[in-house]
């Protein structure tokens, strides 16, 4: 009988535990908003990139609910690059900063809290998630409406 050596065990086990953890995110999250990933912290994965949706293809069922939890709202907040939309951080962040209207303003001040969290390396506390829930339930009338201005 063969036995594996040390070195093959250990990654053996840790290639088995990355794959349970991308397998329970997988699970949670819909396919096509995670397509990276990158081990987390504690029982489960980060997504590490997300696939971005314009807004002529969002759906009510891609926008989550108001309740979910930030790990389930994040992913969604990244499928929209305000970075990359409005050509700077700066321009982005002055967008972030007004009233929103528009569907690509709303997911603009929802990108700009994700960056925000994460630069920070922490969850959004309770007056943030209030901010973030009221653009959620904003998003979901206009998705749900057909507006996609």
């Amino acid at each position: 009988m063969v036995h594996p050596t040390p070195i093959a065990a250990a990654l053996s086990l840790l290639l088995s535990s990355g794959r349970d953890r991308q397998q329970e995110h997988a699970r949670r999250f819909p396919r096509r908003w995670i397509t990276y990933w990158k081990p987390g912290l504690g029982n489960c994965c980060c997504p590490l990139m997300t696939t971005e949706l314009a807004n002529t293809e969002l759906t009510p069922a891609d926008v989550p609910a108001v309740g979910e939890p930030w790990p389930r709202i994040e992913p969604f907040a990244l499928t929209f690059d305000g970075f990359r939309y409005w050509g700077s951080v700066e321009k982005c962040a002055e967008v972030a900063g007004r009233t929103p209207g528009t569907l690509t303003d709303l997911r603009t001040c929802l990108f700009f809290e994700a960056r925000r969290w994460k630069n920070l390396g922490r969850q959004p506390d309770a007056a943030s998630m209030k901010r973030i829930r009221a653009l959620l339930s904003v998003i979901q009338q206009k998705v749900k409406t057909g507006d996609m201005r």
